[in-house]
């Protein structure tokens, strides 16, 4: 392993510049990229380490703040500021749409929500933050809703997490014959190559999913296709996981985006407070959603409450393997469990659930 800086000096030929200066040539016949992602600043709002901060140095904060403002309001916003509130810590959410976790199903969310309003945490919907200034060792921002009201808020902290962008300035990937696209992820295929087919890329220099397991499934597949293995990045399901109290996990199409794809469907639910498993962890809230073809095969699943993200794997590997209605509502699961749920739902969609 050599730790240092790289720079492509051509498709077979990179200089690494190590952690004392010193510059080394590599000659390669494959290579990977897997330089990640920065977080990415709000305008107007850079970075400072004092006041204005990302989620890598919200985590690694010495005191508790007494107050916090997070721009945006996707997972990472929704998990530290849960943390931030359990903490002790008043948290206020600034979100320019009008609701929070935009990509999840929004009966999922409503759960959080109300959990998230218990916790004493405010979301400011439809407002854009404008202005940043300081006072009494406080950063204070103004923010403008969609109506043109203008709102100070005062904080130890403000919390910028509004996405990511790739690591891709200074690597040369132009002297490789890589593209990028117009976001600036670098281009790939199933098989991870990007334009010059010796050289791949995976992780979140590729796009999204910016989730760790996607990472690792195409890390797996670059190094089987340079191996010689006829491997692709094929997956059908890449599950997504909220860490918010109580969890989301959601896999596939949910309602709203089955219908959009020209899906006639079918839903079942199933509620944690008719599971016995849940009743007796005393965590009865949210339930599992299950969307299907009318002929059966899941298209969906999408699970709020507690574990749900150690009860999705089931759920993608069910959607991974093409099953239908019948196989998980058929398969049986040990009572009692909090993974009874899945069939339950399953049942429900068939009209078949005796438990409610």
């Amino acid at each position: 392993m050599i730790k240092g800086e790289v720079f492509f000096e051509s498709s077979d030929k990179a200089r690494v510049t190590l952690t004392d200066w010193e510059i080394s040539t590599i000659r390669f016949e494959n290579a990977i990229i897997a330089t990640g992602s920065y977080p990415q600043e709000f305008p107007g709002f850079p970075f400072d380490g004092k006041f204005v901060i990302n989620s890598n140095e919200a985590l690694g904060l010495m005191k508790i703040p007494e107050d916090v403002v997070i721009l945006g309001a996707g997972y990472i916003s929704v998990e530290l500021g849960t943390m931030f509130a359990k903490f002790g810590t008043k948290v206020k959410i600034v979100q320019r749409s009008s609701r929070i976790l935009s990509m999840f199903d929004n009966e999922l969310v409503e759960v959080v929500s109300r959990k998230m309003k218990k916790l004493g945490m405010e979301v400011y919907y439809n407002s854009t933050p404008q202005k940043l200034s300081t006072e009494n060792n406080k950063a204070v921002i103004t923010i403008v809703d969609d109506k043109g009201k203008e709102t100070q808020l005062k904080a130890d902290k403000i919390l910028a997490a509004i996405g990511v962008k790739p690591n891709t300035g200074n690597l040369g990937l132009e002297n490789t014959g890589g593209e990028l696209d117009k976001n600036g992820f670098i281009k790939v295929d199933e098989k991870l190559h990007t334009t010059y087919p010796k050289i791949f890329a995976v992780g979140d220099v590729t796009g999204p999913s910016f989730i760790a397991t996607k990472a690792f499934r195409e890390g797996k597949v670059a190094a089987e296709v340079i191996a010689g293995s006829p491997s692709a990045f094929d997956n059908r399901a890449i599950p997504l996981t909220v860490f918010s109290d109580p969890e989301i996990a959601s896999v596939g199409l949910d309602e709203e985006s089955a219908r959009k794809s020209g899906f006639e469907i079918k839903t079942g639910k199933f509620p944690f407070k008719a599971s016995g498993s849940a009743l007796t962890m005393d965590r009865t809230e949210g339930f599992v959603k299950v969307v299907a073809k009318t002929d059966g095969e899941i298209l969906g699943i999408h699970i709020v409450g507690a574990n749900a993200s150690m009860l999705i794997s089931e759920a993608s590997h069910s959607i991974e393997m093409a099953a239908f209605l019948e196989d998980l509502a058929g398969t049986i699961h040990p009572h009692p469990t909090l993974p009874e749920a899945l069939a339950e739902a399953a049942e429900a969609a068939l009209g078949k659930v005796i438990h409610l």
